[in-house]
């Protein structure tokens, strides 16, 4: 059988040690990506007064609303348009909300859905 040095005839000691830190801190950003960490509420606006506030984290099961000319799915992982009366549907094509800070509009219908932590942490931007 064949050693590494026998193998990879370049590579010295430090190489090595080089690669695996970073294979390992790829391993972790990797796992670390699918937690969710945050406790989001989702807040629900018409005509910019707040009509719903959920806590998304306590949501057991997928739940629908109405609101305006908008329905909307609250989910543990997020919320979506799911269809509205707007001629051009971009609230409907934008996704699903899933950071705190995400807020998606549906302007003809004057609804907003803003995601925020519930630890009340401050947004520094929001880029697009």
């Amino acid at each position: 059988m064949k050693g590494i040095k026998e193998i990879f005839p370049s590579l010295r000691y430090g190489d090595f040690i080089i690669v695996a830190a970073v294979l390992v801190i790829s391993i972790m950003l990797f796992v670390f990506s699918f937690s969710d960490g945050e406790s989001l509420v989702a807040q629900v606006s018409l005509d910019g007064e707040a009509v719903r506030q959920v806590r998304l984290y306590e949501l057991t099961e997928k739940e629908s609303i109405r609101v305006g000319g908008c329905e909307i799915l609250l989910e543990r992982d997020g919320v979506t348009f799911l269809s509205s009366e707007c001629p051009d549907k971009l609230c409907v094509n934008r996704g699903k909300l899933k950071k705190a800070g995400d807020t998606m509009a549906c302007v003809p219908e004057r609804v907003t859905v803003t995601l925020q932590s519930e630890k009340g942490g401050k947004i520094d931007a929001v880029v697009f």
